[in-house]
């Protein structure tokens, strides 16, 4: 499983930077007990005791005020377009684990606990879906970086950076697919999986469909492209994966 590290509380930023659709905790001591942000369209600001929780929506820059003990803070947000551009300024946290993955492809991780609510950027082209109890696909059609932010009724929220630029990898608690099934468009193939089969689920279903058939899977192609396959068993086991590459018809 994912661990989240400690926390040690730091003086509070002056500046905070960070790429779009990338999220940062900024550690306050006193917690503040108001905050205000000018141009939300460029940041997202809210509370995860004991942190905030800053969120990069748009390119450009937002001022955020907070009230400690009584005193109002002003603390300067400076949203890159830069998707790379990892959270930097006073008092942002380390960031979380990063998973690294060949673009339109994806990873699955176990959490340590049961989310409370799932905030990502809304761009389409990141797909965060629950699969069997903490385990959670995670794919990135787009190509940089991008922030998914697990948060919990107490206690810090948890961020998953998914990255699709550089050597694939993935921290402990996630799996990436390892090996490939290829399958023409047109074509089929049953593909055994060690497991009785008790769910599916298709990173991309416009390019494959795949039918549960006891301990294996059916798979036919139906258009050209690549994608994940899942595959959970009644036995609570560990997902099975695959790369499923559909290549063009033989002529």
């Amino acid at each position: 499983m994912i661990v989240w590290s400690s926390l040690i509380a730091v003086a509070v930023a002056a500046e905070v930077e960070l790429g779009v659709g990338r999220a940062a905790l900024i550690q306050l001591d006193p917690p503040p007990t108001a905050v205000n942000v000018t141009r939300s369209k460029v940041a997202d600001v809210r509370a995860a005791s004991p942190a905030l929780l800053v969120i990069g929506r748009a390119p450009g820059t937002t001022a955020l005020t907070v009230t400690q003990a009584g005193q109002p803070v002003p603390i300067e947000i400076i949203v890159d377009e830069d998707t790379m551009k990892d959270p930097t300024g006073i008092g942002v946290l380390p960031a979380g684990p990063r998973v690294v993955v060949a673009p339109s492809s994806g990873a699955i991780c176990r959490l340590p606990f049961a989310p409370s609510g799932i905030t990502r950027m809304e761009t389409g082209l990141l797909r965060v879906e629950a699969f069997d109890g903490t385990w959670y696909w995670i794919q990135s059609d787009a190509v940089g970086a991008f922030d998914v932010v697990f948060e919990r009724t107490r206690g810090l929220p948890l961020i998953l950076t998914i990255v699709t630029q550089g050597e694939p990898a993935v921290p402990e608690g996630c799996l990436a697919p390892e090996f490939t099934v290829t399958v023409p468009v047109g074509g089929e193939v049953t593909i055994p999986v060690g497991r009785q089969v008790a769910g599916v689920l298709v990173g991309h279903p416009s390019l494959v469909g795949v039918t549960p058939d006891g301990r294996s899977v059916k798979m036919r192609g139906l258009a050209p492209g690549r994608t994940s396959v899942l595959v959970r068993s009644e036995a609570g086991d560990a997902p099975w994966l695959r790369t499923v590459v559909v290549v063009p018809p033989a002529e």
